[in-house]
């Protein structure tokens, strides 16, 4: 795969994003396209090669959740550090579980693997990342596999866990499978209560086909009320039954089925929402917040989790381009505060190339093929300051433009990229 291929699908993706962003307030100023000469000796005096992983200690710190974001979808490199930092920091017993932009409903089938049930398929390394992207990549999978390895180690005292916190069945920027989410809950339910689940099915045997971004806006108004309703009663059920059910059942394929319920509400949701707003992801954003913070209440107060996502997601903000509202990061930012931290990625070659007053392109001139760039060291004055506050992008593009030592802690370099190859 050529990266031609990468600038096709990350073009897709963006584009798709990009259909019905809301416009923000205009940034304060322009980025000039010539990085200051004192900005590049100070990222050449600050930049840490990555031989080692070491640096990230000092970046990490005693946060709860890290994020990690990726500047396109489907390349390589970006996958292949991924799994060596992932790896780095439960061998050291930094983290707990991973969390992704993939699908809930998805992820399940990745959880079970690496928790030695059931075998590799391309369907579940694709789980991985489903979001548009649900290919059988090849360091995803060798991110299962090492998983799976881990947690069937005897020394291994804590099972790692992996979860999605997106909404499901997303593809190019629309929720066309997301009636998984709602199939699932219904199968709990009909395996300990047959009564509720026959009154259930009644009330959405018509609904359920047209449980999509799609079929929802086919829907009659006292339609999309009658399936608004019907949900909202099947999250009542589960709560009312907890532990009836957690009894009849466990209370792991209870909190699985549970959490269904809770995702085919916030799809619910975003149907309602996305055309008064005009965007076809409006509740993405605040249900992939919620749903980090359920992981990190299921895991319990020792947990720390890995979140792996696009930079845009994971962004502490402001942003000041085209967006969809506030991002997952700035979600986590306000509830967590010092107890998150977010990486971004950037690189110098590919297609899209970086643009010229980019992040991404002022880090190619040091010559440094992998580096870390904390970002905590920006000086609170001068042309260093002020060349980070003026808003850019790690790489460029109308999604990308930010005040990049508000959005994160540190950035990582990655010069030359190349896309994922499928797993055979």
């Amino acid at each position: 795969m050529r990266i031609r291929t990468l600038a096709s699908s990350v073009t897709l993706t963006l584009t798709c994003a990009l259909l019905f962003l809301n416009a923000a307030a205009a940034p304060p100023a322009a980025a000039q396209s010539e990085p200051p000469a004192p900005v590049v000796a100070w990222a050449a005096a600050h930049i840490t090669p990555l031989e080692n992983l070491q640096p990230f200690d000092s970046v990490i710190g005693h946060a709860r959740v890290i994020g990690l974001g990726e500047a396109a979808h489907g390349v390589q490199q970006f996958y292949s550090f991924r799994n060596r930092l992932v790896e780095s920091l439960i061998e050291r017993g930094e983290i707990t579980a991973i969390a992704a932009e993939t699908g809930y409903s998805e992820s399940v089938a990745a959880d079970d693997y690496i928790n030695g049930r059931g075998d590799v398929s391309p369907r579940v390394v694709g789980s991985v990342f489903s979001w548009s992207m649900d290919a059988s990549y090849s360091e995803n999978r060798a991110l299962l596999d090492w998983l799976r390895a881990y947690n069937a180690r005897t020394a291994t005292k804590r099972k790692i866990h992996f979860y999605g916190v997106d909404l499901t069945g997303g593809r190019a920027g629309r929720f066309v499978d997301a009636h998984v989410a709602l199939d699932a809950a219904l199968r709990y339910v009909a395996a300990v209560d047959t009564q509720q689940a026959r009154i259930l099915n009644q009330r959405l045997t018509n609904l359920l086909p047209r449980f999509s971004s799609a079929g929802h806006d086919s829907l009659t108004a006292p339609d999309q009320n009658a399936l608004t309703a019907a949900i909202s009663d099947l999250v009542s059920l589960f709560e009312r039954r907890q532990l009836t059910w957690q009894s009849a059942t466990s209370a792991e394929a209870y909190d699985r089925a549970y959490h269904q319920a809770i995702v085919a509400r916030q799809l619910d949701a975003n149907f309602r929402s996305a055309s008064p707003e005009s965007n076809p992801q409006a509740q993405r954003e605040a249900a992939m917040a919620q749903n980090l913070l359920w992981v990190l209440s299921r895991e319990g107060l020792q947990s720390r989790i890995f979140l792996y996502a696009a930079n845009w997601h994971i962004s502490k903000g402001p942003m000041w381009t085209d967006r969809f509202g506030t991002a997952l990061g700035e979600h986590v930012r306000a509830m967590l505060g010092r107890d998150y931290v977010a990486i971004g990625t950037t690189y110098s070659n590919g297609d899209p190339a970086p643009s010229p007053t980019s992040v991404g392109a002022m880090l190619d001139r040091l010559g440094v093929p992998e580096g870390l760039l904390s970002l905590h060291d920006v000086p609170s004055g001068g042309p260093v300051a002020e060349w980070f506050r003026t808003p850019r992008g790690l790489v460029g593009g109308r999604i990308d433009s930010m005040a990049v030592n508000q959005a994160f802690d540190a950035v990582v370099f990655i010069g030359a990229v190349r896309p994922a190859e499928t797993d055979r």
